[in-house]
């Protein structure tokens, strides 16, 4: 990304509401990272803290200790993703996948928030269908019936 581009995507995030130091943090993991924000994750997936990854941000320093504790200790645990109530509205917009996540196992009083792009998901998981896909299998299926029906 280039010096205008993050510039730009610094002003489009501060036009979302952010303050501009966490628009240009994001902007720098968004540098930091080859596949951007494009990983989503879905309730249930396994995964695992991109541990490499997250303590490799520039502001892992100054990060809150019980943040930094929680994925020291974690870092080869598997978790399930889940959405707090805000996620699961976004979810439902987006074919039940978000950007954003906590932890089903994550026990602290308030459940830290992951990027989907700081895990690593366990191999051989398959995402779930969604409501959508399912409506469509299930119309093509009744066409496929009805055409057999013609022949």
């Amino acid at each position: 990304m280039n010096r205008e581009q993050r510039r730009q995507t610094v002003k489009n995030l501060q036009k979302k509401g952010l303050k501009r130091e966490s628009a240009e943090t994001i902007v720098e993991r968004m540098d930091f990272t080859e596949h951007h924000f494009s990983r989503d994750v879905w309730e249930g997936e396994k995964v695992k803290l991109n541990y490499d990854r997250i303590t490799h941000y520039k502001d892992w320093k100054i990060l809150r200790q019980e943040y930094r504790d929680f994925v020291e200790a974690n870092k080869d645990t598997v978790f399930t993703v889940e959405f707090d109530d805000i996620r699961k509205k976004e979810a439902e917009k987006n074919e039940g996948l978000s950007g954003l996540c906590q932890f089903v196992e994550d026990t602290t009083p308030v459940k830290w928030l992951f990027y989907a792009i700081d895990l690593i998901p366990e191999p051989n998981q398959k995402r779930p269908k969604t409501e959508t896909e399912l409506q469509n299998e299930a119309f093509l299926a009744h066409v496929d019936e009805v055409l057999k029906g013609i022949e």
